[in-house]
Parts: C-alpha cells; sequence; structure tokens
C-alpha cells in the first residue's frame, strides 16, 4: 500500500511540473521576457531560463541608432522612405501625423523600390512628393 502512495505521488509530481513547464513555455507575455539556455553536464542536460536585461535592449538600440546615423551620413541627411520612424516622416515638408502613418501601412503591405512610388500613398500628390524628393531615399 505504501508503494502504490509514493508512486501516486510521484505521478503527481511529474504531471505539476510537466504542466507547470508547458504554462511558462508557452506564455506569450513572458516569452518575450526570458530567454532559455541549454547547460549539458557529463550526465544531465537542463534548460534555465534567464530574465533578459534592459541594458542589451539599450545596447541594441544604441547601435540601431548609430548604424542609422552612418546612412544617414552616407546619404547626406536623406529619410529613407522604408525605413523611417514616423516621427522621422514628420520632419519632411507636408508630412504630418496622418500621412506619415499612411507611408508606414503603405511600405508593410509594399516597401517602396523608388521614391516616386510615394505618390501612391493617399494624400500624397506630385506638388509633395517635388517638395520633399531631394530629402528622401530608398
Amino acid at each position: 500500500m505504501k508503494f502504490k502512495f509514493e508512486t501516486i505521488l510521484i505521478c503527481i509530481a511529474f504531471a505539476l511540473c510537466a504542466v507547470i513547464v508547458i504554462v511558462l513555455r508557452f506564455d506569450n507575455s513572458s516569452a518575450q521576457n526570458i530567454e532559455y539556455v541549454s547547460v549539458k553536464t557529463s550526465e544531465t542536460t537542463f534548460i534555465v531560463s534567464t530574465e533578459k536585461t534592459e541594458e542589451l535592449s539599450t545596447q541594441k538600440q544604441q547601435q540601431k541608432e548609430e548604424a542609422s546615423s552612418v546612412l544617414n551620413e552616407k546619404n547626406g541627411d536623406k529619410i529613407n522612405i522604408n525605413k523611417a520612424s514616423k516621427e522621422e516622416l514628420k520632419t519632411l515638408d507636408g508630412i504630418g501625423e496622418v500621412l506619415a502613418g499612411r507611408i508606414i501601412d503603405y511600405r508593410k503591405i509594399t516597401p517602396f523600390s523608388s521614391v516616386d512610388e510615394l505618390v501612391n500613398v493617399k494624400g500624397i500628390g506630385e506638388k509633395k512628393l517635388s517638395a520633399i524628393i531631394d530629402k528622401i531615399v530608398v
């Protein structure tokens, strides 16, 4: 009788561990902040979860900004309409919050292959394009 009771307790413990692992593995909100690392010993492999630090995301952001500034220097401070943020697009003459959003929405579906395609965005015509064409690049 004692053997059966211990076996049942062990099975319940394993089942609870499995449920916890499944919940943690497939939880989308925590999956963005947890990094899984495989650690091998001579006999067993462990999966260790570690919290990602803000420092890593700050470093990545700084690298992106540095790369962006290098590209801007190379392109003569022109704004790449395929990669520019909404704030960068709003610095262009005649491009406000709404048009910047439309440009971003358009390029998500079809990236621009030339600056002339900007007229395909609702609200941007030839006149507006001619005013900003010297300040943009693809």
